[in-house]
């Protein structure tokens, strides 16, 4: 049911009929079958809610669909046990030991992972907001110094700037071959005019991409 909610009917269809093939195959048992085609129209049917609702993703990622449709879906399911699975007696005994947990827990359990998922989306998009803000105060503060040129007295001042307005340990401002501008931890060794020792830098000035050593898996050494 989530892979329909969040991508699609085919990714649901999919993911559904992968559980019915593992539930006739590895599980077995006289309900095996009704089991397999009820988790793929439930696939389904979470894939349809998606299009239907994919141009207000506000209202099809919140835990209340997420319940009603995987509620429905048991409901389904139960159903289909009951049209398919023979003798009646034998689905009726399945369906009346399956059913409450099934009907109850399972909703229950696709709200709460949906209610995960909103957090996390929350919390990325408020760091990306925060990271956002703090790029364009950066750009806000450092405009009218760009105007001067990348002399090394306006190096340095980039550098403390960015250095405040970040809160990390240093701040170094290059061109290809030279430390224009330095501020923070291990000033003392680099100094406007030096060559670039660092490795990483180099590799990021070569490639023209982004070089994160964390000093654990990667090491730094400046």
């Amino acid at each position: 049911v989530l892979a329909g909610l969040v991508g699609g009917p085919w990714l649901g269809l999919l993911m559904g009929l992968t559980a019915g093939i593992h539930r006739v195959t590895a599980l077995g048992g006289s309900a095996a079958l009704a089991g397999a085609v009820a988790t793929t129209i439930e696939g389904g049917l979470a894939g349809l809610v998606h299009l239907a609702l994919k141009r207000r993703p506000e209202t099809l990622m919140t835990p209340p669909v997420a319940f009603l449709t995987t509620l429905l879906g048991e409901v389904l399911h139960m159903g289909i046990v009951l049209l398919l699975t023979r003798p009646y007696a034998q689905a009726l005994a399945i369906v009346q030991a399956i059913a409450p947990p099934m009907v109850l827990a399972n909703p229950i359990g696709s709200a709460l992972f949906m209610t995960v998922l909103r957090e996390r989306q929350r919390e990325e998009d408020s760091v990306a907001a925060a990271s956002s803000a703090r790029a364009l105060q950066v750009a806000e503060r450092t405009l009218h110094l760009m105007g001067r040129g990348l002399r090394p007295d306006v190096a340095a001042e980039l550098a403390a700037i960015v250095l405040k307005e970040t809160g990390v340990g240093a701040v170094g401002v290059t061109d290809a071959e030279r430390i224009l501008g330095w501020a923070g931890l291990a000033g003392d060794h680099h100094r406007p005019g030096n060559a670039i020792a660092s490795p990483h830098t180099k590799l990021a000035i070569s490639t023209s991409k982004v070089v994160f050593a964390d000093g654990e898996r990667q090491a730094y050494d400046c």
